[in-house]
């Protein structure tokens, strides 16, 4: 018995009455434009034709194929399952030339299985799921980046007007208050960089949808506004005296003791420790022993320029790696060159 097998979209049985059907069909006649007499689909994009089959696009965007012979493709049941999983991925946001660039290829990759070719059908499919999930990455990516700037430009905006006439907010609101929201403002532009910066990092899946993806680029933005005014008012309450990220540090200057504190931050910097979270292949580094390793150039160096603090560090090493409790050799001789780095930094040409 002869009959058809069709995919993407569930053709109406009562669409072609069975006694009208033609079978035995030369499926070689069809062309572009004409209609596909057993499915009574018109025939947008023709894939591949002959005597016996037909692969083909609708010109509702599917893709249909019919045949003679219905065994023809009885030994391909994985691949036509494969067929069934690539037209269930999301496609609805595509315009439509690419919506029937992935239908073609879904559509060759059946067409080599009539051509009884398993493996170019193969690389076929390969490709076809590439290329959708590619798509998909980059809408989702367009749609978190949409989130994130719908309240990050106004932010920006708002900053740049607050700063041209700084004189009659300041008049309006106290310099730490002025201070704050200016902070703020510039966390929230700041998690806008980190956003677009990371975003290709960032794992995201379309079938989430536009208004999931939406909120997590919205959301980024207000934490990192708010992260950014927590962190001004801790400076401003003297909370914050110190801290190093990347290759920068900052201290606080209130801080009861700037130059251990800097030589502390800035052996965070030598030691590699504020990047080992960008280097993926990189092994982590205890926290205890980062702040042991830290402290301990700064007592190095406090010590061989007799400033103030060496107490402090000892007791503050202490507390991290424990008393009594030896560093580790390759700590140690960490810490012996990263003091020398920051001392030979410190001294004249001359000296």
């Amino acid at each position: 018995m002869v009959s058809f097998l069709t995919r993407s979209k569930p053709v109406d049985p009562d669409s072609v009455p069975i006694e009208k059907r033609k079978y035995p069909y030369d499926f070689s006649l069809l062309a572009e434009g004409d209609i596909e007499p057993n499915l009574n689909k018109r025939i947008e994009w023709l894939i591949n034709a002959d005597t016996n089959f037909v692969v083909f696009v609708g010109d509702d965007g599917f893709v249909y194929w019919d045949m003679n012979d219905n065994g023809t493709l009885a030994k391909y049941g994985d691949s036509i399952t494969r067929v069934a999983v690539l037209e269930s991925i999301a496609t609805n946001y595509l315009p439509r030339p690419q919506l029937l660039a992935f239908r073609r290829l879904i559509g060759e990759g059946v067409a080599r299985l009539f051509e009884q070719n398993a493996d170019a059908a193969k690389v076929t499919f390969d490709r076809a799921e590439e290329w959708i999930k590619a798509r998909n990455k980059e809408r989702a990516r367009m749609w978190f980046l949409e989130g994130a700037t719908v309240i990050a430009v106004p932010v920006a905006v708002w900053l740049a007007y607050v700063i041209y006439h700084r004189a009659d907010w300041r008049g309006l609101l106290t310099a730490s208050v002025f201070d704050v929201v200016v902070g703020a403002c510039a966390g929230a532009i700041g998690a806008w960089m980190s956003v677009v910066q990371r975003t290709r990092e960032t794992e995201l899946d379309i079938s989430a949808g536009r208004s999931l993806h939406w909120l997590e680029g919205f959301a980024r933005i207000v934490i990192g506004t708010l992260g950014a005014a927590l962190f001004a008012l801790g400076i401003k309450a003297n909370m914050v005296l110190s801290f190093a990220r990347q290759r920068e540090v900052a201290i606080n200057p209130v801080n009861p003791m700037p130059f251990k504190t800097l030589f502390h931050e800035v052996a965070h910097v030598l030691l590699g420790h504020t990047t080992e979270a960008a280097q993926s292949d990189s092994e982590m580094t205890p926290l205890n022993l980062k702040e042991a390793e830290a402290e301990a150039v700064a007592l190095l160096c406090s010590e061989a320029l007799s400033l103030d603090g060496a107490e402090h560090c000892r007791g503050y090493i202490q507390h991290w790696w424990g008393k009594g409790n030896a560093l580790p050799e390759r700590s140690a001789q960490r810490i012996f060159k990263a003091a020398d780095q920051i001392l030979r930094a410190g001294r004249g040409e001359g000296e």
